[in-house]
């Protein structure tokens, strides 16, 4: 390989490497094409408990050396952040929050039971912050948190209390809940807006919370927005909803406009006319109790049951391979659901997921976590005063979703991993050339020094042979006779292009009057340094390098002898 050679292989190496390298960080990149487009998201990712189906978030207090982790069901029934305390004797299951163990925790002044503490229990100001998706960690300062001491249904299973994402303005607590607090950092923020893109029961992998602004990887088509009733009715009695009953609580409440059922050959429409709230915190799809026995009675074989997995609702037992459709119509988009989310199987019997409020008096619906991932919903809060409304928006979840987290990874991996692969494969290959090139370049330096073309063209001494394949001339000979015999026409010696070489033997007598041959070599002849002649052609390539300059030993002193040195015009046998 000459220089220019190893240069151009260089140059495609570096090439190549750019292109693997290009591509690896491709294969980890699906519609991220405008970073600013997602510079904002606040990726918050959630698990699933298994026992209850709850969606929790994993919410940090305090800071440094003081800081305490939990798990909060995510919910959007209240406005308050709830926990734990440690002074609940018969919370021993769930973690508890250490108020004196915290460096960032302020006493909050107001007793409890007060219209600005409506808890019988505890309020403090916290520094608290949730990790993302990718790692990092958001953090949200003077959070107001209700610390109970005392025990609640929602500590269970490890789950120590809740992250709530209502505005409470039904009790005038907008300052106190998490958009409230983010909304007062930044004056010129009018609303807070986030999305909620949940997966459906079937592993760990709750989905995700998108803070801030919605991400429009996760929807298609049209977002179908419902304004938020200015005032609703709170028909919890406690403050911090969710318990273990489900219930509106007029938290993110809008009109609803019907839904419709389908069971075989059995169909249901009804136009709504009443209100909706959503919360992820609950499974179910919570319907007046006089639509759930229509949509039960059109379902062969189902049967009510006496008691439900939660208080003030009703359950109905259903076959477990019952088809069945429910349709949700919100404004002019309709989004549907299958068997696949309307039957449970919590044990060896089914049940359906549509249940009816135990008071045949309640109007309202509630559509929980079966609806929620189905759909992608936005939230968008506005600030109490602005002259704007707080809405929801619901559209549908692209295809892809649910897969796009972990498929970018993957491709990232295995991109970088091909593209180094491919890189250390082209590495190897230089390191091979490079190895052959200077093994060659070793054995040309132990056997020729290139002469250069400006050097003095080297003539052989007086007395040597040159050793051909015809026969011997003397250099005295080769003088006169410019052009010498061989076996190729059209040659001679160019002083551009020849080596000197090699080492040489003297040569033997004649074996025999008649032999036309060169003489032969002795082996047991001590080597002579010599001088080798590349011949090559007119044209200029190397054709044969048996020319060799030798010293000539003669075989005779006789004149005789000596005229088996013949010129070139002369016989090629020797004349004895």
């Amino acid at each position: 390989m000459n220089l220019s050679q190893y240069f151009f292989l260089c140059i495609a190496i570096f090439l190549l490497h750019d292109q693997c390298t290009a591509s690896a960080f491709s294969l980890g990149i699906n519609r991220r094409d405008d970073d600013s487009e997602y510079a904002g998201i606040l990726s918050i990712p959630l698990t699933i408990e298994s026992s209850s189906g709850r969606y929790l978030a994993n919410v940090n207090m305090s800071s440094g050396a003081s800081l305490q982790s939990f798990l909060f069901g995510v919910t959007t029934s209240t406005a308050y952040t709830m926990v734990a305390g440690s002074a609940c004797d018969s919370c021993s299951s769930v973690p508890t929050y250490n108020r004196t163990a915290s460096v960032t925790a302020q006493n909050w002044t107001d007793p409890a039971g007060t219209p600005s503490n409506p808890f019988d229990a505890p309020l403090v100001k916290e520094t608290c912050s949730l990790r993302q998706s990718n790692g990092s960690i958001w953090t949200y300062s003077n959070q107001t948190i209700a610390v109970l001491n005392r025990t609640n249904p929602v500590f269970a299973n490890g789950v120590s209390g809740l992250l709530g994402l209502g505005t409470g303005v039904q009790k005038g607590t907008f300052a106190d809940s998490i958009i409230g607090t983010y909304l007062s950092t930044d004056a010129e923020e009018s609303n807070f807006v986030f999305g909620m893109a949940i997966e459906s029961q079937k592993g760990a992998d709750g989905g995700e919370l998108h803070l801030a602004q919605p991400n429009p990887d996760y929807y298609v088509g049209t977002v179908a927005w419902k304004t938020v009733q200015g005032s609703a009715p709170d028909v919890g009695t406690n403050p911090v909803q969710p318990g273990s009953q489900p219930a509106v609580t007029g938290e993110w409440l809008v009109q609803f406009d019907g839904w419709g059922f389908m069971s075989g050959t059995n169909t249901i429409y009804n136009t709504g006319g009443s209100t909706l709230s959503v919360d992820p915190y609950f499974q179910g799809i919570y319907v007046p109790h006089s639509q759930a026995l229509q949509i039960y009675t059109a379902v062969n074989n189902s049967i009510l049951q006496t008691t439900s997995n939660s208080n003030g609702t009703q359950q109905w037992a259903v076959p477990c391979d019952a088809q069945m459709t429910f349709n949700v119509q919100i404004g002019s988009e309709t989004f549907s659901l299958n068997q696949s989310l309307l039957v449970t199987k919590p044990n060896p019997a089914c049940y359906g997921v549509i249940q009816g409020w135990s008071d045949p008096t309640n109007s309202q619906y509630l559509l929980g976590s079966s609806f929620l991932s189905t759909v992608y919903a936005i939230f968008n809060a506005s600030t109490p005063g602005s002259g704007s409304s707080s809405s929801i928006g619901f559209a549908a979840r692209a295809p892809d979703a649910g897969a796009e987290k972990s498929s970018t990874n993957i491709a990232a991996i295995v991109g970088g991993t091909v593209g180094g692969v491919v890189f250390l494969a082209l590495l190897g290959l230089l390191g091979w050339f490079c190895f052959r090139r200077r093994r060659a370049r070793q054995k040309t330096r132990g056997i020729a020094t290139v002469i250069s073309p400006t050097e003095p063209f080297e003539k052989a001494p007086s007395g040597v042979v040159i050793n051909g394949r015809d026969s011997p001339i003397t250099t005295a000979q080769q003088q006169q006779q410019p052009r010498y015999r061989d076996s190729y026409r059209n040659s001679s010696y160019r002083d551009s292009s020849y080596s000197k070489v090699g080492s040489a033997y003297a040569p033997s007598p004649p074996s025999s009057p008649t032999d036309s041959h060169p003489p032969s070599l002795h082996p047991s002849s001590p080597p002579i340094i010599g001088v080798e002649r590349y011949r090559t052609s007119a044209y200029g390539s190397v054709i044969d390098p048996s020319y060799s300059v030798e010293p000539f030993v003669p075989p005779t002193s006789s004149a005789q002898g000596s005229r088996s040195l013949y010129p070139i015009s002369q016989a090629t046998q020797p004349v004895l």
